[in-house]
């Protein structure tokens, strides 16, 4: 179960409160422990916990419902999602006009060309001076800039200015056996490149350059490879 608090209380205040609610709770003996918190949250105030219950009444909830520092009890679900595959129906087949169609993609190639170079270095766009120009817009980019996604390679060339690195997450990525530095590094890394591609658009140092360049980083990774 979920259990939500009034407010951001210690972790020692948290079981306080919900062992003080359950001492006395109806429905005969009652098994529960708080599972424990593998990560950094575990040194900050929060304002929920998860509690495990084996067979809870609805007396032993409601006796946690009216703790006057609880707010609300909520059962943790695990919910499932499928993508349903279907069947597009087939097209009417009939002649195709091959003529009209490439006289529309040349037509709309003339007005509006395709042009990576219209967003390079020496380009206008980054040498404008105007009310909303990319100087303007660079200068609003806070110094300091979090990024809670899959992590960033403690290694990685294209970034210098990376001041924080932590894993909230309980994913372990190395075998036992391992160094126990190189297993913390490993688990702070990122696995599936979209971290570390977010961190490029905003800070990226080296050949393609981010849209912030001097902004320092503090990396959390909050999503796991799986």
């Amino acid at each position: 179960y979920i259990v939500s608090f009034t407010g951001y209380f210690s972790a020692k205040a948290r079981s306080l409160y919900i062992n003080s609610a359950l001492r006395n709770a109806g429905g005969g003996v009652l098994e529960w422990h708080i599972v424990p918190r593998e990560n950094p949250a575990s040194d900050f105030p929060s304002d929920f916990e998860l509690v495990h219950m084996r067979q809870a009444s609805p007396d032993n909830l409601l006796s946690l419902e009216e703790h006057p520092y609880i707010k609300r009890v909520t059962p943790q679900r695990k919910v499932f999602r499928t993508l349903k595959y279907t069947p597009a129906p087939a097209e009417p087949s009939g002649p195709c006009n091959d003529t009209r169609w490439t006289e529309k993609w040349q037509s709309w190639q003339t007005s509006r060309p395709l042009r990576r170079t219209s967003l390079s270095i020496g380009s206008g766009f980054w040498h404008a001076t105007g009310r909303h120009s990319s100087r303007r817009l660079l200068r609003a980019i806070p110094r300091h800039v979090a990024v809670f996604d899959t992590g960033l390679s403690e290694k990685h060339p294209h970034f210098k200015n990376v001041k924080e690195r932590t894993n909230w997450t309980n994913e372990k990525t190395l075998d036992d056996g391992e160094d126990e530095d190189e297993e913390e590094e490993e688990e702070e890394d990122d696995g599936l490149g979209h971290g570390t591609f977010v961190a490029g658009v905003i800070a990226s140092m080296r050949e393609c350059q981010g849209f912030a360049p001097d902004s320092e980083l503090h990396i959390f990774r909050v999503f796991t490879n799986n």
